[in-house]
């Protein structure tokens, strides 16, 4: 016993004489530990979304030392140095790309002198926009509202469930309620699970469900509005893959670029790993020279529904072409601006057009 604690009083002597060396080693093994972990990141990244198929040490460090300098430099995430394809590019051609970091630094800037609230809220975006949406939708907040989903879903026994908590498409189901009593098991079913949005179902054009027939396909529109001018900065089509619901690209879903004038599909489809399809995978729908049926309809749309709330300079529209014609699904106030090639970077547009209401990057 003795031994033990003239064991302990010298461990303890020998701390306080070398605290500071405990100190210096701990955080050195700290700071190896994340260069570790960091390090792995990398080249996680590198296997998941590289396509040079070149796994050579040196060119891995190579990638590594050149993903850290755009992140630095060009503001990209690491994600965004294989979806761009920075790899291949030279600096002119990176400096027309503009990542989803900056671009949604320009529009919480925007944010603060606009009305992202009304944006922001759902309840707040459907009474503000309720023309637009051409079908009935419910919040749900409480389960003092059980009359009201019960009413909802018996005039719409096929309808969608959004949790109001969720992005990209999580937790979104449907919901099929065909008695009295399913209609009481999915309100006890789906109450915790408060907030949510029941949205009439959407019966979508028979062009768009060629592309793929299990989710309801949507355009996202970003637009900037500022003096009375409307700039559409960017259309993108988005539909599911694999037998999934939704159509975002972080549930699995792909994503192609739309000329905004003619509504021609520009390139490949893409998903969130980066990779590229000439025909969607599974109805094999080619998607370059595809062109979106009644576009104009939509731009003409586009020029009504900016000016119901001016002061919200840019906004990202998702609209569905149902068989009755075009109707908002949801509106964001930080949409996520895709990158596709050097041809359609952004940076120019952005500087030309939000560029007059703030400061905007050039080079």
């Amino acid at each position: 016993m003795k031994t033990i604690t003239a064991l302990k009083k010298y461990i303890l002597s020998t701390i306080k004489k070398h605290r500071f060396l405990a100190k210096t080693a701990a955080k050195l093994y700290y700071y190896y530990t994340r260069i570790k972990k960091t390090y792995g990141r990398f080249c996680n990244y590198f296997y998941i979304y590289s396509r040079s198929g070149n796994t050579d040490p040196k060119y891995m460090r190579r990638q590594i030392v050149d993903m850290i300098f755009s992140r630095w430099h060009y503001n990209i995430i690491y994600r965004e140095f294989y979806l761009f394809n920075f790899e291949d590019l030279t600096d002119s051609g990176r400096k027309k790309y503009m990542g989803a970091l900056e671009s949604k630094a320009y529009f919480r800037a925007l944010n603060s002198t606009g009305a992202p609230k009304i944006i922001d809220d759902k309840q707040l975006t459907y009474n503000k926009f309720k023309e637009f949406f051409k079908r009935d939708v419910l919040i749900v907040e409480s389960p003092s509202q059980k009359e009201d989903f019960l009413l909802f879903v018996n005039k719409h026994p096929h309808c969608v469930f959004k949790p109001l908590n969720k992005y990209g498409g999580k937790g979104v189901k449907l919901l099929d309620i065909p008695d009295a009593a399913s209609a009481e098991e999915a309100f006890d079913e789906n109450i915790p699970n408060q907030p949510f949005i029941l949205e009439e179902f959407i019966v979508q054009d028979p062009a768009i469900s060629e592309f793929y027939p299990g989710s309801v396909n949507t355009i996202r529109y970003t637009t900037f509005f500022y003096e009375g001018e409307l700039t559409r900065l960017q259309a993108v089509l988005r539909m599911g893959c694999g037998g999934s619901f939704v159509d975002n690209a972080t549930s699995g879903g792909l994503y192609v670029l739309i000329d905004t004038e003619s509504g021609v599909i520009l390139g490949d489809g893409r998903n969130f790993k980066g990779e590229r399809f000439k025909c969607h995978p599974d109805t094999g729908k080619r998607f370059i020279g595809s062109c979106i049926p009644r576009w104009s309809e939509l731009n003409q749309l586009l020029e009504k529904i900016v000016r119901v709330l001016p002061e919200q300079k840019q906004v990202g529209w998702d609209f569905a072409l149902t068989t009755d014609g075009w109707a908002l699904v949801e509106a964001n106030t930080g949409p996520a601006i895709q990158g596709f090639d050097p041809e359609h970077g952004l940076r120019s547009l952005f500087c030309d057009t939000i560029g007059k209401a703030i400061p905007v990057k050039k080079y």
